[in-house]
């Protein structure tokens, strides 16, 4: 049941590469765009409370990537650049223009490469806890983290007592949030992911390996955000340095107290960093 008072935002599709995409528009149609990329295996209400505050001000458009959220699968396998070519496609048929583009670990990937193409609709960018390297045991510990997690349960109260076991830091009250739109009930009565089991296992193993993005990060013209997680174990702040060094126009805040997921660890931090970069 929705909170009263409290903004909602709208479900819609549009078909891109033969796929039916959903995306979630929050805002002001005649606003500035700005459009959000979650991680892997989350969903665009990944992005809920960020795009809540941030909807008076700009047009939000949250993408669930192919695979992901209420989107279709892909019939041709996935990678950061397919993922990319579907957003341009996206921000093609909306026609967006000058838009704010932020993406979270691998929606931070997905939007260094449109970048690589498609710079000139950008106006700002932010990219969340990811950068062209990523440490090798932390590549193990998500193949690891993903190899033990169950393909489905039984109940929500499984999946919610299993995720709980998972996440030590966010409420109940966001667990059971978090987990109304990662499952879905199949037939028989049981619950699944959404996410394609293709990105589970072995999903992870036939990944094509990433390309080389610093060059395309060299070449990046609108001013960037690199927002980095004091405790992350994804991007090292050695990494996280040599990324604003190299982007013409780069800046690197470091918000305390958050791990990978910035805006779920530390949400009103998240919000201000964010913000001050945007109107400065």
């Amino acid at each position: 049941m929705r909170e009263r008072g409290k903004l909602e935002p709208t479900d819609k599709c549009v078909t891109v590469n033969s796929l039916r995409l959903h995306y979630l528009e929050w805002g002001n149609e005649e606003a500035q765009p700005m459009v959000l990329v979650h991680g892997y295996g989350a969903h665009a209400h990944q992005w809920d409370a960020f795009s809540r505050a941030m909807c008076s001000e700009y047009h939000v458009l949250a993408l669930d990537l192919r695979g992901h959220g209420d989107s279709e699968w892909s019939r041709e396998g996935y990678s950061e650049t397919i993922f990319a070519r579907d957003l341009a496609a996206f921000v093609g048929v909306l026609g967006l223009r000058a838009m704010v583009l932020a993406g979270l670990s691998l929606g931070g990937l997905v939007a260094m490469c449109y970048m690589a193409e498609h710079g000139d609709r950008v106006s700002r960018l932010v990219i969340v806890d990811i950068g062209p390297e990523i440490a090798p045991v932390a590549y193990q510990n998500v193949k690891q983290s993903l190899a033990t997690t169950p393909d489905e349960f039984n109940s929500l109260e499984e999946a919610f007592q299993f995720a709980r076991s998972r996440d030590d830091t966010s409420s109940d009250e966001d667990v059971h949030g978090s987990l109304r739109h990662d499952l879905r009930q199949l037939p028989g009565g049981r619950w699944g992911w959404k996410y394609d089991r293709l990105l589970r296992r072995p999903g992870l193993d036939a990944w094509p390996g990433m390309p080389d993005l610093w060059p395309v990060l060299s070449n990046i013209r609108c001013p960037t955000l690199v927002v980095r997680g004091e405790n992350s174990d994804i991007l090292s702040p050695r990494v996280a340095r040599r990324m604003a060094e190299t982007l013409p126009h780069g800046r690197l805040v470091t918000v305390p107290g958050a791990g990978h997921n910035v805006p779920r660890d530390r949400p009103g931090a998240f919000l201000r960093v964010v913000r001050t970069f945007l109107e400065t």
